[in-house]
Formats: structure tokens, sequence, C-alpha cells
């Protein structure tokens, strides 16, 4: 999936840690606020069933919500050097590029999805290559010099979500 380009203003979000659906993040502002758009969605899929759900809006072009939907593997504890830590961001809404949702609006692409955590931060890598990102609140949008989503970073969760995340989740001590 690719992005369009950014729109530099921040957007209103919730964030929801549950034990089934470890991590969902909403932003309601880039919803058609008269609900008449067409909701398309995003998949990437693994082939240990994880799964990873991007929603957009087809008016609005943006991202309405990204749920971590399952994580069927081992989550590697990450270190600052292979944590795609040191990439330059900056805090944006971005548009996604519609092209991919022409033929149908669920899109699902297999690929391998890597997880790896550090201090309460889950990364979800797609690539190895991460250009820059786009932060929206306590998502943020890992991109090549492409715009290709090379994956997604969350973070912010209090102790008790960490609790709830670690629960859920095959982590590495």
């Amino acid at each position: 999936m690719y992005i369009e380009k950014i729109i530099s203003n921040k957007t209103h979000y919730y964030k929801k840690v549950d034990f089934y659906v470890p991590v969902t993040i909403e932003f309601p502002d880039n919803n058609d606020r008269y609900g008449l758009a067409d909701v398309l969605y995003y998949r990437y899929l693994d082939q240990d069933s994880s799964l990873l759900e991007v929603t957009i809006n087809s008016k609005s072009m943006q991202i309405v919500r990204v749920a971590l939907v399952s994580i069927n593997k081992t989550v590697e504890q990450a270190n600052a050097d292979n944590t795609h830590s040191k990439v330059e961001v900056i805090e944006g809404n971005p548009l996604i590029n519609m092209g991919v949702f022409s033929e149908s609006n669920i899109v699902t692409e297999n690929r391998e999805i890597k997880f790896k955590y550090l201090n309460k931060k889950i990364w979800i890598i797609l690539s190895e290559t991460v250009d820059y990102g786009v932060v929206m609140g306590d998502l943020t949008i890992l991109l090549n010099n492409n715009n290709e989503i090379s994956g997604f970073t969350v973070e912010g969760f209090s102790t008790k979500e960490w609790e709830i995340i670690q629960a859920g989740c095959c982590m590495e001590t």
C-alpha cells in the first residue's frame, strides 16, 4: 500500500488494547461524517495467520482504523540498533493511493510480518527498508522512499495495557 501525500495536521485518535485483538487505533476525524463513503480494507496476512488490518475511508482517502488483529508468532525483543528508531519522522495525516482498490474493497497482501518490542513499543515490520515515518499519535507509519508502507510502530501503552498485550502475545524475554 502506498501513501499519495501527507497532510500536515494532527488527527484525533483512540487506542484500545484487548487480550483477543491486541491493539486497535481509530481516527474518527478521518471518517466521512455522513457515512456515504465506502469502507476499504487493506490486510497484511502472514503464513502464521498473523493479521494487521488497515481501514480506509474511500472519500477522505484517509486511515480510519489500524487493527493488529492477531499475532500468531513469537514477538522478538528488539534492541535500539535494530528497531528503525533512528528514522526521521514527521507528524501528519496520510492520504492513501487508492489505485490498489480498483478491483475490490478488500485487498489482502500475503507477506512476511515481523514483530518486535522494546520499552512498551511494538514494531510491525513488513520490509527492512525504512526511510522515514509519519506520526499519527501513538501510531507511526514507516515508509520507504517510494512512499510504500514498510511497517508500523505503536507506543504509548500504560503498564496495564502492556500487561494485557504481553498476556495475549508470545513475547520473548
